[in-house]
């Protein structure tokens, strides 16, 4: 009997120790495997913010490079009107024509003939 006695209270431990696993995993999460998930989960996100940076370095070099090209593109356009284009006379003023509207320039014109018979004056 003592033995009877003994084992029922072995198993009512016992039974008593799996549910206070269970209320422990409960508090802290399911078991280990999943702390090993949870792990690996971490490093694989860790591993995607890395190449994410570097992606993101990627794309501010390029935006640097066309920044430069973009700057070399526009000093060669001020090279060109100003070393070619402004050394012929008909380029001037075609020029002139394609890049100002008649409605704009013809106030521009009367304001500096009107400025400039003041001056003779």
């Amino acid at each position: 009997m003592a033995s009877n006695e003994s084992s029922a209270q072995n198993e009512s431990e016992i039974e008593l120790l799996r549910l206070e696993v269970e209320h422990l995993r409960g508090l802290v999460g399911p078991s280990e495997t999943s702390y090993g998930q949870l792990a690996l989960d971490a490093l694989g996100a860790r591993d995607a913010a890395m190449k994410a940076e570097f992606d993101a370095g990627r794309a501010r070099a390029r935006v640097v490079e066309l920044e430069n090209e973009v700057r070399r593109w526009q000093r060669d356009f001020v090279w060109f009107r100003n070393g070619i284009i402004r050394r012929i006379p008909l380029a001037q003023s075609v020029l002139r024509r394609l890049s100002l509207p008649k409605t704009y320039l013809r106030p521009i014109i009367v304001r500096s003939r009107s400025l400039l018979a003041l001056f003779k004056r």
